[in-house]
């Protein structure tokens, strides 16, 4: 018989043998967790969302920023979120109750802040200068835009230049916490100085081989320049230009100035059709076709669009008017007269001339006296 005592101890390392082989054969990998956000740092009152996927697990739990039990992968939107550093933790667990948990964290940042003004106020006197002032918070980076540009510093200054009219000058920096820009306009207070011109033409658009006429009105020029198409002083108050005949495309210039440095210089761009060719139409004729032998021709033409007009029979005669009569010399066999006139396409006409047989030569009667 066994012992109590006995039999606890048998019974003990039965016990402790099986729960060797218990252990040995459930042993389970520690879960284990990919835990990330689609952005890490992000500006105040906004969200991001969290993915997750996990293996060897049987539950998983959120706790700091989020709560309650979640699947063993996923996706979660972290809701608007104040600024600071919020924490979200994911807890997972296996079968054996073994544990792991990843923590993520969210920097929720501030709008950069951007302080930027003119040292003097926004309005200065003609052809002077002044400084723009600026200062960023939680920014990474800053730079200018409108009548500036280029990356610049976080914080200083720089002057404008010697202004003679109204510009625009813009920051615009970047932090973790999203974009701030501000815009700065100095205005000119004694615009009168300014040079001012107006310069045009009555059609910019004219047909080939025609004329433009131009115009101008000048304020506050001490003078004024023409180049390009034309040069040489002009009137420094108003004028009107008739151009030459164009055939080709011409820009004609226009510089004013006066002695503060103000200038203003305009162009016109004068615009030519392409010539548009017009034919010739030649006409040629004769009043009588037909001639005896040996005597003259007489050629006639009239002609349209034409410059000038010769006649060939055998070479060509020089160049006559667009109408007219041409006599030949004295002709002997048929001849074909060509007409041709010249102009944009050039065109001829021909007449053709019979001349007739050469007459038979008078006989010569001889006679004698026989008395």
């Amino acid at each position: 018989m066994w012992s109590s005592a006995k039999t606890t101890v048998v019974w003990g390392a039965v016990l402790g043998l099986v729960s060797g082989f218990l252990c040995f054969d459930t042993a389970l990998a520690a879960p284990s967790i990919t835990f990330g956000a689609d952005n890490t740092v992000i500006p105040v009152n906004s969200s991001t969302t969290l993915n997750w996927t996990v293996t060897d697990a049987v539950s998983c739990n959120a706790s700091g920023q989020w709560s309650g039990s979640k699947a063993l992968s996923g996706s979660e939107g972290t809701g608007i979120l104040g600024i600071g550093l919020k924490t979200f933790t994911l807890t997972c667990e296996n079968a054996i109750s073994e544990t792991t948990n990843v923590d993520v964290v969210i920097t929720v940042a501030d709008p950069p802040a951007l302080d930027f003004n003119p040292a003097g106020g926004n309005e200065i006197e003609y052809n002077t200068s002044t400084n723009l002032i600026w200062s960023s918070a939680d920014a990474t980076s800053c730079e200018k835009y409108g009548d500036w540009s280029g990356t610049t510093t976080l914080s200083g200054s720089e002057s404008t230049g010697n202004l003679i009219s109204e510009k625009i000058f813009g920051i615009r920096c970047t932090g973790d916490g999203g974009i701030v820009e501000k815009v700065v306009i100095i205005e000119i207070s004694n615009p009168a100085l300014q040079v001012e011109l107006m310069f045009f033409a009555d059609n910019n658009f004219i047909d080939w081989d025609q004329k433009a006429n131009l115009h101008w009105i000048a304020t506050n020029a001490d003078f004024c320049t023409a180049s390009n198409a034309w040069t040489g002083s002009v009137d420094n108050i108003s004028g009107d230009f008739e151009t030459p005949n164009l055939q080709t495309n011409k820009t004609y210039t226009l510089y004013c100035a006066n002695g503060t440095d103000s200038s203003v210089m305009k162009h016109v761009t004068i615009f030519v059709a392409p010539k548009v060719l017009v034919p010739v139409v030649t006409t040629a004729s004769t009043p009588d076709a037909n001639i005896e032998y040996n005597t003259k021709a007489t050629i006639e033409w009239t002609s349209e669009n034409a410059t000038d007009c010769r006649v060939y029979y055998g070479s060509w005669t020089g160049y006559l008017g667009t109408s007219g009569t041409y006599t030949s010399s004295n002709l002997t066999s048929n001849r074909t007269f060509t007409v041709r006139c010249y102009g944009d396409v050039n065109d001829d006409d021909a007449v053709t001339i019979s001349v007739g047989a050469n007459p038979a030569p008078t006989p010569i009667i001889l006679t004698s006296n026989l008395w």
